[in-house]
């Protein structure tokens, strides 16, 4: 909550979040050490710095790995679609239908076809 309460990059504040923190402060004895140990850390520019420093790192990896779910996806669909054209090949070849027939329909190579 502390870290939504304040956007230093858009230079907003959520009064409404500060106040209800503040009013935890006063009853919890860790939220109160917290929110202190935060105003020391956010007054002080060299730990902007690093905190800024260490968002843009926590972001790049979110962004990388965000980059590397799609093309595994993208991969995924790839080998699925395949896969699906090697059975459906299969089946045909199966029901009795001419192998160079297949592979004209499926785009697989007859010994690809004849492989299955």
């Amino acid at each position: 909550m502390m870290l939504s309460a304040a956007d230093v990059q858009r230079k907003k504040l959520d009064e409404e979040m500060l106040a209800e923190l503040e009013e935890w402060a006063m009853n919890i004895e860790e939220v109160r050490e917290a929110l202190i140990e935060w105003e020391n850390l956010s007054s002080k520019k060299k730990n902007l710095v690093e905190y800024e420093a260490r968002l843009k790192e926590l972001r790049d990896l979110l962004n990388n790995f965000k980059g590397y779910h799609r093309m595994g996806r993208e991969e995924g669909i790839e080998v699925g679609i395949e896969l699906g054209i090697q059975k459906i090949a299969k089946k045909m070849v199966e029901k009795g239908k001419p192998i160079s027939e297949v592979a004209e329909l499926t785009g697989l190579a007859e010994e690809e076809i004849r492989s299955l």
